[in-house]
């Protein structure tokens, strides 16, 4: 076990047990290591290497805060550590345990009382941090690569990658601009569930992207429910109206 003890900005002792190694590899504010982390407004502290994986101690590089709800000046009332996964190190898992500072109002009639600080690249209550999020969208979006995989490399549940897809892939789907450059659409009717006592078989229809470039293979624009001749698909050419051509794909 190792205890971290550093001398903040704010004149104080940071003291704690966070990993189970004997001690850090390394520590400090150095501008080396918080130039290899690569999260703006965080510095690193200090990194150990607990079962193959990696923990890197950080904190933000706010020095002063001011009352959400009077204004006043803050003061510091105490840290409190929060685990996140990171996008992976080397090929090893990477949690960043953050040490938040909690501040607290010098006013004794507001009642704002005391808060923890907060950071747009990590969320409320967050399993991974925002750029990991993303990350982890591209992968399964632009890369093609498994949930389940993906999950597994960084070391959290399917549920939390594919919670950061759907978020961060769904203003991507939604952008019209994505469909700009489609002058041909394939499509491949699939049945999804086969029929039983109580449903006829199910379909779903892919829409391909066809556009011949020499730079990019063809691509999954969608994929709708139902059978491909009773869906309207003059939608996925944009500027064309019912003179709009889908030719079959050849599967």
């Amino acid at each position: 076990m190792f205890g971290l003890g550093l001398r903040t900005g704010l004149g104080l002792t940071i003291c704690g047990v966070w990993t189970q190694t004997r001690e850090a590899q390394v520590q400090g504010d150095g501008s080396a290591a918080t130039a290899m982390l690569g999260l703006p407004g965080f510095v690193l502290l200090a990194v150990s290497e607990v079962e193959g994986e990696l923990e890197q101690a950080v904190e933000t590089t706010a020095v002063e805060e001011f009352c959400r709800g009077c204004g006043v000046a803050a003061v510091a009332h105490g840290r409190r550590p929060v685990r996140v996964r990171d996008l992976p190190a080397a090929g090893r898992a990477v949690t960043l345990i953050w040490v938040k500072r909690v501040w607290r109002c010098a006013e004794p009639r507001c009642v704002k009382r005391t808060w923890t600080e907060t950071s747009e690249a990590i969320r409320a209550r967050a399993s991974l941090t925002e750029r990991a999020r993303a990350e982890a969208c591209r992968r399964v979006g632009e890369e093609g690569h498994d949930v389940a995989a993906v999950a597994v490399e960084y070391g959290v549940g399917w549920g939390t990658v594919m919670r950061a897809v759907r978020d961060h892939g769904r203003p991507l789907v939604d952008d019209p601009a994505r469909l700009g450059s489609v002058t041909a659409i394939g499509v491949d009717e699939t049945a999804f569930l086969a029929a039983t006592s109580r449903h006829h078989t199910e379909f779903v229809t892919g829409i391909v992207d066809l556009t011949d470039r020499p730079d990019r293979p063809a691509r999954l624009l969608d994929v709708i429910e139902g059978r491909a001749e009773r869906l309207c698909l003059t939608g996925f050419l944009p500027g064309r109206g019912p003179g709009g051509t889908a030719s079959p794909s050849p599967r």
